[in-house]
């Protein structure tokens, strides 16, 4: 809470209803300048990230679009964009489906590995086939940077793969995960490496125990990236390790946004909202914000991620194509049907 000071004012010529009077108008005011420079703040942040204003996200109350078993899918993936100079900034170098059963209030999330290799479905800058991030790249580049016609295609062809119809997209710049944990005044995760030791990425710069940590925007950005460089331990798996880490930020985050804290702090959820206005786009609609948040609220605590490679039955492994390092599916090179049905059963329980 804040509290101001107010000026000195001299009471005694002042009669105790035009005091009242005085105080009630004085209270009003403030709250319909809040109020106002709340919505417009809102109304812009709100414009960049969904499709649709402010007004139809408090008035509207659209269901999400949901498959024959009531789950609805959605694409996260993440770019460097808006990181200048950096290399490769379309690549989609962070790839995850997030599946919510309306029904059970339950939810399921995927990591997609970054290599793996995929047909493309048409030519691009690398040819005809090639890893999955660099799908988005392809159908920018294709479709005269279109952003929204480019991720759209992106979710469809992931959705192609794993078997589920994806009707949702959310593009997260470089700079969310920084800007939004630091929005929520940082996040609680547990760090849980098989080295006693913890985890250590020299290239991020980010050594931590095993167990519960406090992480602000750079130590939740950097522990995102982390992935074994040289000289480090507690990641031996690479981008598999990083991936799980990004899955453990994103439901940290999600956890936070939703507390009763934040919902009810009008500065911290301006904040937050700025924050996803500039560093998230999405197809959607305002009109269904509600359904989205009262679906998310509802599986905050209930989210099971399900491993691509699990040691004990993977469903992908790591190859070499045209001398590149890739990912591909245990079954085979575009065999996707043990993917598919992984995910179908998952869902279904």
């Amino acid at each position: 809470m804040v509290i101001m000071k107010r000026p000195t004012i001299s009471f005694k010529n002042m009669s105790r209803k035009r005091i009242v009077i005085i105080s009630i108008l004085s209270v009003l005011s403030i709250l319909l300048l809040l109020a106002l420079i709340f919505f417009f703040r809102i109304n812009a942040s709100v414009g960049k990230t969904f499709q649709g204003n402010a007004l139809s996200a408090l008035t509207g109350n659209d269901p999400l679009k949901q498959d024959e078993n009531g789950v609805t899918n959605m694409l996260i993936f993440g770019d460097s964009s808006d990181d200048p100079g950096h290399g490769g900034a379309t690549l989609s170098d962070s790839i995850m489906v997030l599946s919510i059963n309306n029904k059970t209030k339950s939810a399921h999330s995927v990591s997609i590995p970054r290599d793996l290799w995929v047909q493309y479905g048409q030519k691009c800058s690398n040819g005809t086939e090639g890893k999955i991030n660099a799908v988005y790249q392809c159908y920018m580049r294709n479709n005269g940077r279109d952003e929204q016609k480019a991720a759209e295609s992106f979710a469809k062809q992931t959705g192609d793969i794993l078997g589920i119809d994806i009707p949702y997209y959310a593009k997260v710049n470089y700079s969310f995960v920084r800007d939004t944990v630091d929005a929520l005044n940082g996040i609680d995760v547990v760090i849980d490496s098989n080295d006693p030791r913890g985890i250590y990425d020299p290239s991020t710069d980010i050594k931590y125990p095993n167990g519960p940590a406090q992480l602000n925007g750079e130590q939740a950005l950097a522990l995102s990236r982390a992935r074994n460089a040289s000289g480090g331990y507690g990641l031996p798996r690479s981008n598999f390790d990083r991936e799980v880490n990004q899955q453990m930020i994103m439901q940290a985050i999600q956890e936070k946004a939703l507390t009763s804290g934040v919902l009810a702090n009008p500065v911290m959820l301006t904040n937050l909202i700025e924050s996803l206005g500039d560093n998230i786009s999405t197809n959607i609609k305002t009109s269904e914000l509600q359904s989205a948040r009262d679906a998310l609220k509802a599986t905050a605590s209930n989210v099971t991620s399900i491993p691509l490679n699990d040691k004990n039955a993977p469903l992908v492994t790591t190859g070499n194509r045209n001398g590149q390092s890739i990912v591909l599916p245990t079954a085979g090179l575009y065999d996707y049907s043990e993917l598919r049905v992984a995910i179908q059963q998952a869902l279904a329980q």
